[in-house]
């Protein structure tokens, strides 16, 4: 960039310190040297990417809040997806089913254990147990 119009880089820098020249701050406070291809996301994505790269594993491992439920099952209807449990006389809860296989080990009035999380915003059945 050694010279621009015949203006020298301390004149530049004179003038970009003192305001005559226009640019965006990134620009503005970036030393002369630097190409001016060179843009704020390039100089901070190594950066980012090391900080995204550390914290993917503890969230992979990160456990899901859980409830335990217990009741009896009033309705099964696999074609929804759904399993209505009567948690008490006058309370029903209608949970999605995560895994289909469970539709195999339950049947209408069997008193069961759930662990419920809650799975793009429904209560979802995680796992189920027969008492």
């Amino acid at each position: 960039m050694g010279r621009l119009l015949g203006t020298s880089r301390g004149t530049l820098r004179a003038l970009a310190i003192s305001g005559a020249i226009l640019a965006p701050a990134h620009v503005a406070s970036r030393p002369l040297d630097v190409p001016a291809t060179t843009s704020v996301r390039d100089a901070t994505q190594p950066v980012l990417t090391t900080q995204i790269d550390d914290l993917a594993p503890a969230l992979a491992t990160r456990t899901r809040p859980q409830e335990t439920l217990r009741g009896v099952v009033a309705e099964v209807d696999q074609r929804h997806d759904r399993i209505a449990v009567r948690l008490t006389p006058r309370a029903t809860a209608d949970l999605k089913v995560q895994d289909g296989l469970l539709f195999d080990s339950v049947r209408y009035g069997d008193e069961v254990e759930l662990a419920v999380e809650t799975i793009d915003g429904e209560k979802t059945i995680a796992g189920l147990r027969k008492e």
